[in-house]
Protein backbone atom coordinates (compact mmCIF):
# COMPACT_ATOMS: atom_id res chain seq x y z
CA UNK A 1 0.00 0.00 0.00
CA UNK A 2 2.95 2.35 0.85
CA UNK A 3 4.63 1.67 -2.28
CA UNK A 4 1.41 2.23 -4.10
CA UNK A 5 1.10 5.56 -2.62
CA UNK A 6 4.48 6.38 -3.22
CA UNK A 7 4.30 5.63 -6.60
CA UNK A 8 1.05 8.20 -6.77
CA UNK A 9 2.99 11.20 -5.18
CA UNK A 10 6.14 10.54 -7.72
CA UNK A 11 4.08 10.22 -10.20
CA UNK A 12 1.92 13.47 -9.60
CA UNK A 13 5.11 15.68 -9.31
CA UNK A 14 6.64 14.42 -12.45
CA UNK A 15 3.61 15.00 -14.60
CA UNK A 16 3.21 17.95 -13.01
CA UNK A 17 6.76 19.11 -13.59
CA UNK A 18 6.16 18.21 -16.80
CA UNK A 19 3.72 20.01 -18.29
CA UNK A 20 5.37 23.58 -16.84
CA UNK A 21 4.06 26.26 -19.25
CA UNK A 22 7.51 26.15 -20.45
CA UNK A 23 8.03 22.69 -21.23
CA UNK A 24 5.95 21.55 -24.29
CA UNK A 25 5.95 21.27 -27.74
CA UNK A 26 8.01 17.43 -27.08
CA UNK A 27 5.55 16.10 -24.55
CA UNK A 28 2.91 13.93 -25.74
CA UNK A 29 -0.24 14.38 -23.82
CA UNK A 30 -1.54 12.18 -21.74
CA UNK A 31 -4.25 9.66 -23.04
CA UNK A 32 -7.79 9.74 -20.93
CA UNK A 33 -11.52 9.00 -21.48
CA UNK A 34 -14.20 10.72 -19.83
CA UNK A 35 -17.70 10.63 -20.08
CA UNK A 36 -19.19 14.12 -21.88
CA UNK A 37 -22.33 15.84 -21.65
CA UNK A 38 -24.09 13.28 -23.82
CA UNK A 39 -23.22 10.21 -21.92
CA UNK A 40 -20.55 8.81 -24.58
CA UNK A 41 -17.17 8.12 -23.47
CA UNK A 42 -14.99 10.63 -25.12
CA UNK A 43 -10.88 9.46 -25.36
CA UNK A 44 -7.92 11.69 -26.46
CA UNK A 45 -6.35 9.10 -28.75
CA UNK A 46 -9.52 8.98 -30.30
CA UNK A 47 -10.19 12.59 -31.19
CA UNK A 48 -6.82 12.89 -31.71
CA UNK A 49 -6.73 10.15 -34.18
CA UNK A 50 -10.24 11.56 -36.14
CA UNK A 51 -8.54 15.23 -36.39
CA UNK A 52 -5.76 15.29 -37.74
CA UNK A 53 -4.77 18.75 -39.22
CA UNK A 54 -5.80 20.27 -36.80
CA UNK A 55 -5.13 22.12 -33.30
CA UNK A 56 -6.65 20.56 -30.69
CA UNK A 57 -7.82 23.53 -27.67
CA UNK A 58 -7.77 21.59 -24.26
CA UNK A 59 -8.97 23.69 -21.64
CA UNK A 60 -10.09 22.71 -18.18
CA UNK A 61 -12.05 24.84 -16.43
CA UNK A 62 -14.43 24.97 -13.29
CA UNK A 63 -18.11 26.14 -13.00
CA UNK A 64 -17.52 28.85 -10.82
CA UNK A 65 -14.62 30.75 -12.49
CA UNK A 66 -15.19 33.83 -14.48
CA UNK A 67 -12.18 33.81 -16.32
CA UNK A 68 -12.98 30.38 -17.67
CA UNK A 69 -15.98 32.04 -19.31
CA UNK A 70 -13.98 34.37 -21.22
CA UNK A 71 -11.97 31.83 -22.25
CA UNK A 72 -14.22 29.47 -23.39
CA UNK A 73 -15.67 32.49 -25.22
CA UNK A 74 -12.27 33.40 -27.38
CA UNK A 75 -11.84 29.83 -28.01
CA UNK A 76 -15.10 29.43 -29.50
CA UNK A 77 -14.63 32.43 -31.76
CA UNK A 78 -11.12 31.59 -32.67
CA UNK A 79 -12.65 28.12 -34.32
CA UNK A 80 -15.54 29.86 -36.07
CA UNK A 81 -12.98 31.80 -37.42
CA UNK A 82 -10.05 28.70 -38.18
CA UNK A 83 -11.55 25.26 -38.87
CA UNK A 84 -7.78 24.17 -37.62
CA UNK A 85 -8.86 24.67 -33.99
CA UNK A 86 -10.83 22.25 -32.31
CA UNK A 87 -12.19 23.29 -28.70
CA UNK A 88 -12.20 20.25 -26.31
CA UNK A 89 -13.64 21.67 -23.03
CA UNK A 90 -13.32 19.59 -19.54
CA UNK A 91 -15.34 20.84 -16.55
CA UNK A 92 -13.40 20.08 -13.47
CA UNK A 93 -15.50 19.33 -10.22
CA UNK A 94 -14.30 20.44 -7.39
CA UNK A 95 -16.20 17.94 -4.85
CA UNK A 96 -16.16 20.44 -1.96
CA UNK A 97 -17.65 23.50 -3.72
CA UNK A 98 -20.62 20.82 -5.54
CA UNK A 99 -22.53 17.24 -6.10
CA UNK A 100 -22.43 15.51 -9.19
CA UNK A 101 -26.13 16.46 -10.02
CA UNK A 102 -25.05 20.37 -9.26
CA UNK A 103 -22.27 19.81 -11.05
CA UNK A 104 -24.00 18.34 -14.03
CA UNK A 105 -27.02 21.45 -14.11
CA UNK A 106 -24.23 24.18 -14.04
CA UNK A 107 -22.58 22.18 -17.63
CA UNK A 108 -25.90 22.35 -19.01
CA UNK A 109 -26.74 25.72 -17.97
CA UNK A 110 -23.35 26.90 -19.50
CA UNK A 111 -23.94 24.74 -22.54
CA UNK A 112 -26.93 26.38 -23.26
CA UNK A 113 -26.08 30.03 -22.49
CA UNK A 114 -22.92 29.92 -24.39
CA UNK A 115 -24.68 27.70 -27.19
CA UNK A 116 -21.77 25.50 -27.10
CA UNK A 117 -22.85 22.91 -29.51
CA UNK A 118 -20.82 20.13 -28.72
CA UNK A 119 -19.72 17.47 -25.63
CA UNK A 120 -18.26 18.95 -22.91
CA UNK A 121 -15.83 16.07 -21.18
CA UNK A 122 -16.70 15.73 -17.30
CA UNK A 123 -13.70 15.11 -14.79
CA UNK A 124 -16.37 13.98 -12.25
CA UNK A 125 -13.43 12.77 -9.81
CA UNK A 126 -10.64 15.51 -10.80
CA UNK A 127 -8.66 12.65 -11.79
CA UNK A 128 -7.47 14.21 -15.54
CA UNK A 129 -7.13 17.56 -13.63
CA UNK A 130 -4.55 16.39 -11.13
CA UNK A 131 -2.85 14.59 -14.32
CA UNK A 132 -2.56 17.37 -16.11
CA UNK A 133 -1.49 19.54 -12.96
CA UNK A 134 -4.78 21.44 -13.05
CA UNK A 135 -5.30 19.93 -9.55
CA UNK A 136 -2.96 20.13 -6.73
CA UNK A 137 -3.94 19.05 -3.52
CA UNK A 138 -7.21 20.92 -3.15
CA UNK A 139 -6.76 24.00 -5.19
CA UNK A 140 -7.80 23.88 -9.07
CA UNK A 141 -6.00 26.29 -11.06
CA UNK A 142 -8.35 27.21 -13.99
CA UNK A 143 -8.37 27.98 -16.53
CA UNK A 144 -5.56 26.12 -18.10
CA UNK A 145 -5.19 25.67 -21.67
CA UNK A 146 -3.20 22.95 -23.74
CA UNK A 147 -2.95 23.53 -27.51
CA UNK A 148 -1.83 19.83 -28.89
CA UNK A 149 -0.59 19.25 -32.77
CA UNK A 150 -2.84 16.03 -34.29
CA UNK A 151 -0.05 15.24 -36.32
CA UNK A 152 2.67 15.37 -34.10
CA UNK A 153 0.71 14.16 -31.39
CA UNK A 154 2.60 16.62 -29.00
CA UNK A 155 1.72 19.38 -26.30
CA UNK A 156 2.72 22.52 -28.18
CA UNK A 157 1.65 25.22 -25.64
CA UNK A 158 0.52 25.23 -22.10
CA UNK A 159 -1.14 28.29 -20.94
CA UNK A 160 -2.65 28.88 -17.30
CA UNK A 161 -4.34 31.92 -16.99
CA UNK A 162 -6.92 33.77 -18.68
CA UNK A 163 -4.73 35.10 -21.87
CA UNK A 164 -6.18 38.34 -23.03
CA UNK A 165 -4.24 37.92 -26.53
CA UNK A 166 -4.79 34.19 -27.11
CA UNK A 167 -5.16 34.93 -30.45
CA UNK A 168 -2.11 36.32 -31.02
CA UNK A 169 -0.35 33.43 -29.58
CA UNK A 170 -1.72 30.73 -31.42
CA UNK A 171 -1.11 32.95 -34.50
CA UNK A 172 2.48 32.69 -33.73
CA UNK A 173 2.88 29.76 -32.74
CA UNK A 174 0.65 28.58 -35.82
CA UNK A 175 3.34 30.53 -38.14
CA UNK A 176 6.58 28.54 -36.08
CA UNK A 177 4.78 25.19 -36.72
CA UNK A 178 4.36 26.05 -40.23
CA UNK A 179 8.02 27.11 -40.43
CA UNK A 180 9.36 23.99 -39.02
CA UNK A 181 7.35 21.60 -41.29
CA UNK A 182 9.15 23.47 -44.10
Amino acid sequence: MKAIVLSLIIFTLISTSLFGENNSSSITPHPFTLVSTQRKYKSLRKIIKFNKNKKIFLIFFTTTCKYCKKEREAILKMAKENTEILPVFIAVRNPKDETISEFTESIKKISKEEKINFDILLDLYSAVAKFYGVKEGTSITVPKLFIIDTNTEKILKVITGYEKELDKIYKNLFEKTKMNKK
